[in-house]
């Protein structure tokens, strides 16, 4: 149903109801509650308890909170996503990461520290 194009976001089944088009520049802080698309340019920070895609050809400078965030453009600040992020063939990442999971598509650019988290209870450590 849903699947992956090389240099193509992958498509979510959230349905994405905030979209900052190709001619549209934004500055300042976005917060949603659903998901979010940018194919513009966006500078400050961008928080979302959906999922952010981040289109081929745009431009972002901006801390990122996700649920899951998948990177086909370019991305330079801090991303926190309780999911997966994913960086495609055509994305570029500037900057730490501490995500659920993380995919590199070969040909990406990733350029900062991985910290893999999960949620929940904490593991006890053995003496």
């Amino acid at each position: 149903m849903f699947g992956r194009k090389e240099g193509k976001a992958v498509a979510s089944p959230e349905k994405v109801e905030t979209v900052v088009g190709k001619d549209t520049e934004v500055r300042g802080t976005i917060i949603s509650s659903s998901g979010i698309r940018i194919d513009g340019k966006v500078n400050g920070e961008i928080e979302s308890s959906g999922d952010l895609v981040i289109g081929q050809g745009a431009t972002v400078e901006a801390s990122v909170k996700a649920r899951h965030v998948t990177v086909a453009g370019t991305l330079r600040g801090n991303v926190t996503a309780e999911g997966k992020l994913e960086i495609t063939q055509t994305g570029k990442l500037f900057g730490d990461v501490k995500v659920g999971a993380l995919v590199v598509i070969e040909g990406a650019t990733f350029q900062g520290t991985s910290s893999m988290v999960r949620e929940g209870p904490a593991e006890k450590k053995k003496d």
